[in-house]
């Protein structure tokens, strides 16, 4: 009992290329549970390959990794319960090194593909020259040959080969053959990667029309349809690109419409790649109609993926598949005069996952319990903090897939919590007044509350940005030199200057002057012009924005430091999306903020160079009748998520390090190990008012999924914080204690909420002069520097010496 595996074909410039299959996907749910002892024994190697083949075609169908993992655990158990010199081993090697190369394709671990070469070459060798198998055989291994992974080109001396394979594989299929269309589509597949390198014209004629017959040869509506329309499309417009044709082109057009449109019944990775790759090229033309629309069904599919999986790890790696599309849908939109839509598709483009929980966990029960519905509160909140749990449970990191037998459990037991949570909100539903119960939440415009501060989108896009504000009312400002390239390299810029920071401070302060100039002209400017009037507006920023200091923005101006910045007109917040934001409104009006944790390092090994820590930590224990101090050898890891779920106010007096590749792994850095984003994430806190995390680069956030913004301010916020001050670099120690020391005696002293105490802070620290800062913290000697000179002691007391933003603009403020 076989199951007959398929090659599929090359990618096509892009790693997200879709897979082709000979096998349909099964009509009826397939349990995810391992085949048990029940089989023959001689026939349980055929039925594991043939589990393999449907859980790969149910994950093409629908992008659940989880059914790839699990294909490559079955297919991996068939192969090696087969004898070396059997026949049937040759079959399942191709199934595996199918499933393998997809998987590459979706993780990029080089590993995966080398081992997928390894079998179909195997299995290549296993096959006789005049076998019914060898086409197959032969268009696997040509298939795996041709991939690469994030544009790589194929290597040269490849090249050939890989056509000679597909030529065989293709002239070995009689025409009659249910398998012809896939032969003829791989080796147009080869065909095109050999113009890609060599651009002969032939070629590339010869892949469009194998490529044409290929379509011609399946079923009018068959799900394949998807995937070799959107490679003709490629080849089409590799052609028009050739010899300005405009047929070529509007062909190719079409082929994307056809691809976007099945794919997304049929084949959800299939429909995110072309529909993102229709949004470009439209909006390359300025067809911003018909890219909008295109973007918006990417948007669908990018959706789809995302809800398919069931951990945190699997979820990114479908957003790293549709980096940037949110913002450059919004982008189209809005030039289409779409502006309410732009809103909602960025809204609910950005920062999923946490999105996802915050819905989940934090949603307003208050209502349902008055009404006297205690069981069904309860029975909602026990069965999202279960489904929550088990996503958080399984191993997070993609560059470590999991496989094995767990994984059929984890999704069963996923399925199982999945269950029980929709039917406690079917019948929440049921009850009277509650039936809009988390319904259509996608598909909502976001709203400004009343009082509450302006929202603003910032959305790049290669043609330039726009800021769609919602405040009074919903308006946009055109933002054209704000361009994706420009933010890009602007950001790059910054995190390199701040990376060799120790070698040339002079060099990175001129980077950040630099880079916080062009963003007063390229953002600011207009964005606060529009906004007048406004005191208080939160800023959602897209891509590579999310690291740099928007509301240290500058102009010249004759103001004592020569500057005015843009958090001298309004404060300026920040939030990964406005749902986000409404929860950390709701948060914050729940917190009772009277009880501090604080957790430093003062005199271990690890602030050693924190001179002044001490009076920092000493304010903040200070400004509150109720706290716990956590330092030494009693600050460790446990200790500290142990007591972080106590206190309404925590502080983090330490060292960070943010690994902006892996930001799961960036930590702050305590007495007795480190306390990683990844150990936020499993807390669930209790009304947090305020985290401060006075530690160096604690506010940055991934750079792989910038618009995912995961960092440890959004771990802190999904954990259960309204809002968390946190760092963009490093701070002198002196200015830190003195700005932290300032904003608790603005916000507990003085009354000032929060977010408006780390602004008087900031502009303090910045206008003051030393006498100034003498005669509030007397108790500092780095800062009254007792014994100077009297003379010398005239001309430092009217010295500003922390004008430069290096000193205070790394503080930003996320959340309400």
């Amino acid at each position: 009992m076989h199951w007959p595996t398929s090659p599929t074909p090359a990618s096509r410039r892009t790693r997200a290329a879709p897979t082709r299959l000979t096998w349909s996907a099964p009509s009826t749910p397939w349990s995810r549970r391992w085949p048990t002892g029940n089989s023959p024994p001689a026939e349980r190697p055929g039925c594991l390959n043939t589990y393999a083949g449907c859980l790969f075609a149910r994950h093409t169908r629908s992008g659940d990794l989880d059914d790839l993992d699990l294909a490559i655990g079955v297919g991996e158990q068939a192969v090696e319960a087969t004898p070396a010199t059997a026949p049937e081993r040759a079959i399942y090697l191709d199934t595996l090194a199918s499933v393998r190369r997809e998987r590459f394709l979706r993780t990029g671990d080089p590993t995966e593909l080398r081992r997928a070469v390894g079998h179909a070459e195997q299995a290549v060798g296993m096959t006789g020259a005049d076998a019914t198998e060898r086409a197959r055989r032969l268009a696997t291994l040509a298939g795996c040959l041709a991939t690469t992974h994030d544009g790589e080109r194929i290597r040269p001396d490849l090249l050939d080969t890989i056509v000679a394979r597909s030529q065989e594989a293709f002239d070995l299929t009689p025409d009659h053959s249910p398998q012809w269309w896939l032969h003829a589509s791989n080796l147009a597949a080869g065909l095109l990667d050999r113009y890609e390198t060599r651009r002969d014209p032939a070629d590339l004629d010869r892949a469009c029309h194998h490529y044409e017959r290929a379509i011609a040869a399946v079923r009018p509506r068959s799900p394949e349809l998807a995937a070799l329309a959107y490679n003709l499309a490629v080849g089409l417009r590799l052609r028009h690109d050739r010899g300005s044709h405009i047929r070529d082109l509007r062909r190719a057009v079409e082929a994307l419409r056809r691809a976007a449109r099945i794919g997304l019944v049929h084949s959800p990775q299939v429909a995110l790649l072309a529909a993102r790759t229709l949004g470009d090229w439209t909006a390359e033309r300025e067809a911003w109609d018909e890219s909008a629309c295109a973007y918006a069904i990417g948007l669908k599919a990018m959706h789809q993926l995302v809800r398919a999986q069931t951990t945190r790890a699997q979820r990114e790696t479908w957003l790293r598949e549709a980096r940037r599309l949110p913002a450059r849908a919004a982008f189209a939109m809005v030039s289409a005069g779409r502006v309410p839509q732009a809103a909602a598709g960025f809204e609910h483009g950005r920062a999923l996952v946490l999105s996802e929980v915050l819905e989940r966990e934090r949603v307003d029960l208050s209502r349902l319990r008055a009404q006297g519905y205690e069981d069904l509160a309860d029975r909602y909140q026990l069965a999202a903090q279960r489904v929550t749990a088990l996503e958080r449970a399984a191993p997070g990191d993609s560059r470590h897939p999991f496989t094995g037998p767990a994984a059929p459990r984890r999704r069963d037991s996923h399925d199982a919590a999945r269950t029980e949570l929709d039917q406690a909100i079917t019948a929440i539903r049921a009850t009277g007044g509650f039936s809009g119960f988390l319904r259509n939440t996608d598909s909502h415009r976001p709203a400004r509350p009343p009082g509450g501060p302006a929202v603003v989108y910032l959305v790049t896009a290669p043609a330039g940005g726009q800021a769609v504000i919602i405040g009074d009312d919903l308006r946009t400002v055109p933002l054209p030199a704000l361009t994706e390239a420009a933010v890009a390299s602007r950001a790059s810029d910054f995190l390199a200057a701040q990376a060799t920071r120790s070698a040339s401070a002079a060099v990175w302060e001129t980077c950040l002057d630099d880079v916080t100039r062009w963003l007063w002209d390229a953002a600011m400017a207009p964005v606060l012009t529009a906004l007048d009037g406004h005191e208080h507006a939160v800023l959602v920023a897209a891509g590579e924005l999310n690291l740099l200091p928007l509301h240290a923005a500058w102009r010249p101006a004759s103001t004592a430091s020569g500057r005015w910045y843009a958090l001298d007109q309004m404060l300026l917040t920040y939030a990964p999306n406005a749902r986000a934001l409404d929860v950390a409104r709701r948060l914050a009006a729940e917190a009772d903020p009277t009880s501090l944790l604080m957790v430093d390092a003062v005199g271990s090994r690890p602030t050693a160079d924190l001179p002044t820590i001490s009076h920092e930590v000493n304010a903040a224990l200070g400004s509150f009748r109720h706290h716990r101090r956590l330092t030494g050898p009693e600050c460790s890891v446990p200790d500290v998520l142990a007591a972080m779920t106590e206190h309404h106010v925590l502080h983090f007096a330490c060292h960070g390090l943010a690994h902006l590749d892996h930001p799961l792994d960036s930590a702050l850095l305590l007495a007795q190990g480190e306390l990683t984003l990844r150990d936020v994430l499993e807390q669930r806190l209790t009304s947090v008012r305020v985290a401060v995390l006075s530690a160096c680069e604690s506010a940055l956030s991934g750079t792989v999924l910038p618009d995912e913004a995961v960092g440890l301010p959004t771990g802190l916020s999904e954990a259960g914080a309204a809002g968390v001050v946190g760092s963009l670099w490093r701070v002198p120690d002196i200015t830190t204690t003195l700005l932290v020391s300032r904003f608790y005696q603005s916000w507990r002293q003085e009354g000032l909420e929060p977010a408006q105490a780390l602004r008087r802070a900031q502009i303090w620290v910045r206008d003051s002069t030393n006498d100034d800062k003498a005669h509030l913290f007397p108790d500092i000697p780095e800062v009254t520097r007792p014994g100077m000179p009297a003379l010398h002691r005239r001309f430092w007391q009217k010295a500003r010496p922390h004008t430069g933003p290096t000193h205070w603009a790394a503080f930003t403020y996320t959340g309400m």
